[in-house]
Order: C-alpha cells, then sequence, then structure tokens
C-alpha cells in the first residue's frame, strides 16, 4: 500500500481515481517525486498505480523530446480528461487481457514529438 497524507483542499487534486479505500489520502509527495528532476529527464515514463492523472501533468515537462509515456488501463474515463494533454503526441494502444481479469483493457504509448 502506497502511504498518503491526510487530505486537504491543498492537496485535492492528488488524489487516487480508482481504489476507494484510499480516497481519503493525498498523493502529492507521490506525484511531485518526479520534479525532483530537470525538465526533459526521461526517455520512457510509465504510470500505473495511483493518482495516474496528476501524474500524468506532472510527467509531461520531464519527458525528453521523442520520448515515450506510458498508461497503463488509459481507457478507464476518469483519465480522459488528463489525456487530453497528450493529443499533441503520437499514440499507440495495445488492447488485450489483463493477468487476472476477465476482461480487456487498455495500455497507451504517446511518444512526444520534437516540437511539442
Amino acid at each position: 500500500m502506497h502511504e498518503g497524507e491526510a487530505l486537504t483542499t491543498e492537496n485535492s487534486e492528488y488524489i487516487t481515481e480508482t481504489n476507494q479505500s484510499l480516497s481519503e489520502l493525498s498523493f502529492k509527495n507521490y506525484v511531485n517525486s518526479i520534479t525532483e528532476y530537470p525538465d526533459s529527464s526521461f526517455d520512457l515514463i510509465s504510470i500505473d498505480g495511483v493518482a495516474r492523472s496528476s501524474c500524468i501533468k506532472a510527467s509531461i515537462p520531464k519527458l525528453k523530446k521523442g520520448g515515450y509515456l506510458m498508461l497503463d488501463n488509459s481507457e478507464r474515463e476518469e483519465y480522459q480528461e488528463a489525456i487530453k494533454l497528450l493529443n499533441n503526441f503520437e499514440r499507440i494502444d495495445f488492447e488485450g487481457p489483463g493477468p487476472y481479469n476477465f476482461y480487456f483493457w487498455t495500455t497507451t504509448i504517446w511518444k512526444k514529438g520534437n516540437s511539442t
């Protein structure tokens, strides 16, 4: 389980979108851990945990031009607003059954362009 701090109005954007048992916690430190690195530091950023929408927002400036951002379960409605921030990126969807569920889901990889 991820550690979280108590939810307040100052950190309310850093919540988990899907895990109700963690819905009263903020994951601001978790999300902002990437800010320790300079912009354009990463060739690949993989997002598969809590507070994914906030992680997308925090990750975009940290991704190198030509770098990749990967999001698991990208079909989920709760991520669609943050995914709009990646509209200028090339997109490839991978759909199929997950390892422990009886339904299909999507993992998406976006490539940041050289002018993005």
